[in-house]
């Protein structure tokens, strides 16, 4: 870094710096926009899944619930009649 007669770095010299690593900073964020919105609509599409497959889980838990009523009152029939 250049310095003055004195030593010290001017401010010029601090602002161009601050300035060039600004640009990097904004050139690395849109750099990665593109992943992050890929990466944001794959969780999206994950959690919709997940709410998918648990309805289904509930759905499956009933539907099994009542096969197992049914089943429970033909084999109480069976036992009485036997």
């Amino acid at each position: 870094m250049p310095d003055t007669e004195d030593g010290k770095v001017t401010l010029a010299v601090l602002g161009s710096k601050l300035d060039n690593l600004k640009d990097i900073v904004q050139a690395s964020n849109s750099d990665t926009k593109y992943w992050r919105e890929k990466y944001s609509t794959r969780l999206a599409d994950v959690e919709k899944c997940i709410v998918r497959m648990q309805q289904i889980q509930s759905t499956g838990m009933k539907l099994m619930g009542g096969v197992s009523l049914v089943l429970s009152a033909v084999a109480a029939y069976i036992g009485s009649r036997f």
